[in-house]
Formats: structure tokens, sequence, C-alpha cells
């Protein structure tokens, strides 16, 4: 039973870590747009998910892109903690965020709009967008792989008590 409600608050402080994640990358990118270092903006991105309309160039339309790339992060952060939450370190981080932008910065383009992200952008944008995704998997991963760990070594330090 203990065991259970363990494995229970590392997924719940996944969800956390995820959201929130989700969120601080969204909001960086908005940052990092506003300033002119990439090119990309929200409604690039959410065109990319098929979201299209004249409300996102709207106030609210920020808040949806920051809302959506926040539980859309939830899923990734899921993903980590399926996948590599036994893994320690800061590494496996920055291979995971450059695993997503892989995804996210060449596959979609190529397959849904027969583009190629990197020739639709600078130099810098491509830059300031791995950067981010970076930031992003060693966010998430170190988070995560920190919690799991400290909750490892908690049942262990209980059990030989």
């Amino acid at each position: 039973m203990k065991k259970r409600n363990e494995n229970l608050i590392v997924f719940i402080n996944s969800v956390t870590t995820g959201f929130f994640g989700g969120f601080l990358l969204s909001l960086f990118h908005l940052v990092i747009h506003f300033f002119n270092i990439s090119k990309i903006n929200h409604e690039m991105i959410l065109n990319y998910f098929f979201i299209s309309g004249k409300w996102i160039g709207k106030w609210y339309g920020y808040i949806f892109f920051v809302l959506f790339i926040s539980f859309l992060s939830i899923v990734f952060a899921l993903i980590y903690y399926v996948l590599f939450r036994k893994i320690n370190g800061w590494f496996i981080g920055v291979v995971y965020g450059l695993m997503l932008w892989t995804i996210f910065g060449l596959f979609i383009p190529l397959l849904f709009y027969d583009i190629s992200f990197t020739e639709l952008v600078t130099s810098r944008t491509n830059v300031a967008t791995i950067c981010s995704f970076i930031l992003y998997g060693v966010f998430i991963g170190y988070s995560i792989s920190y919690d799991y760990e400290i909750t490892v070594q908690d049942k262990n330090v209980e059990t030989t008590d």
C-alpha cells in the first residue's frame, strides 16, 4: 500500500512538473519572440496543431497558447516518467529536449506541411528554439528523476529502520 502511495506521489509530481515546465517554456518562447530572437510566433505553433482563427492574435490567444502548451507538456512529462525516470543526471534531459525539438522542429513540419523548419527560419531562431527545448528537457528530466530518486531513498531508509 505504501509503495502505491509513493508511486502516486511521484506521478502527481511529474504531472505538476510537466505543467509548470510547459508554462515556463511557453512564456520563454513568447519572450524570445517579443525581443525578435525567434521569428516563430505563437500562431505558427498553434497552426502546427491545426488550431487557427483570428482570435489567436488577441490577448486571450496568448493565454490559450500558454495553457495549451502547459497541458501538452503534461503528456511529455508522463512520457519521460514512464521511459526515463530511473536514469539520474541532467544529460538524459538534454537528449530528451533534443528529441522533442527533432520531432517538432523537423519531422512535423516535413510530414504535415512539406516544409523544412530549418529552411523556414533563421539560424538565430533555430539556436533559440534548440536551447529552449534543451532547457525544457533538463527541467523535466532532472525534476522527475530527482523526485523519483528521493522517493526511492526514503523508501530504503524506512525499510532499514
